[in-house]
């Protein structure tokens, strides 16, 4: 976790310094190019089907996924934004996450996960 965390730390720094040089956009084109080759390899290599089995809940995920993740992109791209406000805003998704998985997707939201929600 603490490993994942420095690069996503390092990923941020290095989105801020390349927004100098390039449009947010095409760094976040290039960051999703390179996951998905990541995630083609890792499936390649343990034999492992991309195959989609749910479509409507996978279509709603990549909506919202590609929208959170172009709206990070270019918050942590902006000058009018500190990259470790950008951060912090980034690091809520998991409370927003648990709060709309129950009327969007339907899932159970238990206590524990309530609690967590409203300490969050």
């Amino acid at each position: 976790m603490v490993l994942a965390q420095v690069f996503f730390a390092t990923m941020n720094v290095f989105t801020r310094l390349g927004a100098e040089h390039l449009p947010w956009s095409e760094i976040a084109a290039t960051r999703f190019l390179i996951g998905a080759l990541v995630a083609v390899g890792f499936a390649w290599y343990r034999g492992s089907s991309l195959r989609i089995t749910d479509r409507p809940n996978t279509w709603r995920r990549s909506l919202f996924g590609t929208l959170a993740a172009v709206c990070t992109f270019y918050a942590l791209s902006s000058s009018r934004i500190a990259v470790g406000d950008a951060a912090t805003l980034v690091a809520t998704a998991p409370i927003f996450v648990a709060l709309l998985s129950g009327p969007l997707l339907g899932e159970r939201v238990g206590r524990h996960v309530a609690l967590a929600i409203a300490l969050g």
